[in-house]
C-alpha cells in the first residue's frame, strides 16, 4: 500500500468514540489479525497490510471454524482500522471474500387459539394445509409431497404415510378426527397418485411453497398477529412454527419423547437400531395429545372469549364516556380558558376519546346498539352559582 505514512493516532481517536465493548472487540480483532499475518507491531500491520492480507486472514478464520457473524465482525474491525489510518481498502475487493452474515431469525410456536384463527382466516385450500401442518407437525416439504394413496382416512385413528425429508424413510402420522373429516371432503375427486395439496386446478403439480408463506402472512395480518422477528428480516411466525407447536403440544400432553421423535421424523440415534415401537404403542401415546390437537373444539373457547371481549369493551366504552362527560363538565364549570391545568384536562379528554374509538373496534353490532340505546352517559346539569 503506497501513499502517506499511517497515522496510528487516528486509530486511537476513532476507538475513543466507540463503546467500551466495541473497543474491546476491535482491539482483539486487530491483535488477532497481526498474529495471523505475522506482523510484529501495529505499525508494521499498518504499512504492509492490504486486501490480500485480509483475504488470508479470512481464510485462517474459516480454518478455525469461526462463525460467519464473528468473522464478519473481525473483518469490519480491520477495515475500520485501515480507514482510520488513511489507508482505506478497496470495498469491492473486501466484499468479494468477506463471509456472509447469517441472519438470526426467531420462529415462535403457535398456540391453539391462534392456529384456529389462522385456519379460519386463510383461504379454503391454504387453510386446510395450515390445519394439516398444525395437527401433524410434518415439514412443509413433506406435506406438499403427500399423495391421495398415502392417506388412510377410514381407519381408527386416521393416518397418513409421510416420506421423511432427512432420512427418506416412511413414517406413520395420525390425524385428529376434525382434520380427517376435512380431508375426506377435499380428496373426494382425487385419483390415487394425485397430490393432496396441489397447485390450483392441477393435482399433479405441487403447491408453490412460497404461496403457503404468503397465505400464512395474509391470515396473520387479518387476525392482527403479523409481526417481524428480532432480525427485522423475517416474521416470528412461519410455516415451521406449526411444527414447533406440534412438538410442544405433544410434550405438554405427556407423550413419550421417543414417540414424539418418531412422529416428527427426528433421528433417534442408536435408538433407531434397538427401539421398535408397535403401532399400538404409538397410538396409545398419541391419543394423549389428540384432544388438544383438534381445532374444532376451539369454537367453544373462541365464542366464550369473543363474549368476554365484547362485554369488556362495552364496559370500557361506557366508563370512558362517563369520564369524558365528567371532565368536560368540570372544565366548563371550574376552569377559565387560561387556567394552568386546562391543557392537562383537554389532553385527558382527548386520550379518553381515542381509547373509546379503539374499544369500539372490538364490539359486535349488537353491543354497539346496546350502547346507543343506553343513550350514553347522563349529562350533569350545571350547579347553581
Amino acid at each position: 500500500m503506497g501513499g502517506r505514512a499511517p497515522d496510528l493516532v487516528r486509530w486511537e481517536a476513532f476507538l475513543a468514540t466507540r463503546s467500551r465493548e466495541t473497543q474491546r472487540i476491535y482491539r482483539y480483532a486487530i491483535a488477532l489479525f497481526c498474529k495471523t499475518l505475522g506482523y510484529r507491531t501495529l505499525r508494521e500491520a499498518a504499512e504492509r497490510g492490504d486486501e490480500s492480507a485480509v483475504a488470508r486472514f479470512v481464510s485462517e478464520l474459516q480454518k478455525q471454524n469461526i462463525a460467519p457473524n464473528t468473522a464478519n465482525l473481525y473483518v469490519r474491525a480491520v477495515v475500520q482500522f485501515y480507514r482510520a489510518i488513511r489507508r482505506p481498502l478497496d470495498p469491492g475487493d473486501i466484499r468479494m471474500f468477506t463471509p456472509k452474515r447469517r441472519v438470526i431469525r426467531e420462529t415462535n410456536m403457535i398456540p391453539a387459539d391462534l392456529a384456529y384463527k389462522i385456519v379460519i382466516a386463510a383461504s379454503r385450500d391454504k387453510g386446510l394445509l395450515l390445519h394439516f401442518l398444525w395437527a401433524t407437525g410434518v415439514r412443509l416439504g413433506e406435506a406438499t409431497s403427500i399423495r391421495m394413496k398415502d392417506l388412510q382416512l377410514d381407519v381408527d385413528p386416521p393416518r397418513v404415510t409421510v416420506m421423511t425429508e432427512k432420512t427418506y424413510k416412511p413414517r406413520i402420522v395420525f390425524l385428529p378426527v376434525d382434520l380427517a373429516e376435512k380431508l375426506r371432503e377435499h380428496v373426494r375427486n382425487l385419483r390415487p397418485d394425485d397430490l393432496v395439496f396441489h397447485a390450483r386446478n392441477d393435482p399433479r403439480r405441487p403447491i408453490d411453497r412460497r404461496r403457503v408463506g404468503e397465505a400464512l402472512r395474509r391470515a396473520l395480518r387479518k387476525v392482527g398477529e403479523l409481526r417481524k422477528d428480532s432480525s427485522g428480516r423475517g416474521y416470528n411466525i412461519t410455516p415451521h412454527s406449526f411444527r414447533r407447536a406440534y412438538e410442544t403440544t405433544l410434550a405438554a400432553a405427556g407423550v413419550h419423547p421417543f414417540v414424539i421423535k418418531y412422529l416428527v421424523g427426528h433421528s433417534q440415534g442408536t435408538e433407531d437400531h434397538y427401539l421398535r415401537l408397535s403401532e399400538s404403542d404409538l397410538i396409545r401415546e398419541w391419543r394423549k395429545a389428540e384432544p388438544v390437537l383438534r381445532l374444532d373444539q376451539r369454537k367453544v373457547f373462541s365464542k366464550a372469549r369473543e363474549l368476554v371481549e365484547n362485554v369488556t369493551a362495552t364496559v370500557t366504552v361506557m366508563a370512558l364516556r362517563e369520564f369524558v362527560a365528567l371532565m368536560a363538565h368540570y372544565r366548563e364549570a371550574h376552569m377559565s380558558p387560561d387556567h394552568h391545568q386546562a391543557k392537562l384536562v383537554d389532553e385527558l379528554i382527548s386520550e379518553a376519546r381515542r381509547r373509546i374509538a379503539e374499544a369500539m373496534q372490538f364490539l359486535g353490532p349488537e353491543y354497539r346498539a346496546l350502547i346507543e340505546r343506553g343513550g350514553g352517559p347522563r349529562r350533569r346539569s350545571r350547579p347553581p352559582t
